[in-house]
């Protein structure tokens, strides 16, 4: 059996300072005095998660963290183990409908690197299945997916913590997403 790239699936991992500024900036708009429950569709090793609980204090209730690997998972489990949030986390597939009864849940915050995977490496009826899914026209990548996703979950005044390429704001392939967002 062929063991999967990350190209093939678009693992690119969060380095901790970016988390960080990502995790500061998204609870910048957030009113401290609020609790806020927190998902993270993709957490793979859980650094956003653990930005967010670090970064966040008291304000964060709740983590909650999704990823297909399930290596990940584990790591992500041991390593949000002592932040001192109820933390929940999964093994599964996001875009899957199935994913965790997901959808009836909402969050007050998603913070996310999403997976970056091409059109040309996930195959056209992939991709069309997915822009028919989530209303995307031209090029889809699996970020463009998550993206859209990602908004389905989040309660009403909710905030969105994006990690994504800088050619997203300029390319013909992301201006479906842009304009959706």
């Amino acid at each position: 059996e062929r063991v999967p790239t990350a190209k093939q699936h678009g693992v690119h991992y969060t380095p901790p300072a970016l988390a960080t500024f990502l995790a500061r900036r998204m609870l910048a708009h957030i009113d401290s005095s609020k609790s806020v429950s927190v998902l993270d569709p993709a957490c793979g090793d859980g650094e956003l998660l653990a930005a967010i609980a670090e970064v966040g204090g008291p304000t964060v209730a709740s983590l909650t963290g999704i990823d297909r690997d399930e290596a990940a998972i584990a790591e992500s489990s041991n390593r949000l183990e002592g932040v001192g949030v109820p933390t929940d986390v999964h093994p599964s597939d996001f875009i899957d409908p199935a994913c965790l009864d997901l959808a009836a849940r909402r969050f007050d915050a998603v913070i996310s690197n999403p997976p970056y995977v091409r059109t040309q490496v996930l195959g056209a009826d992939e991709a069309q299945r997915l822009g028919k899914k989530f209303g995307l026209k031209g090029r889809v990548d699996l970020y463009h997916a998550f993206a859209c996703g990602m908004t389905e979950h989040l309660n009403e005044g909710g905030i969105l913590g994006l990690l994504c390429s800088n050619r997203f704001l300029t390319t013909k392939g992301g201006a479906s997403l842009r304009t959706f967002l």
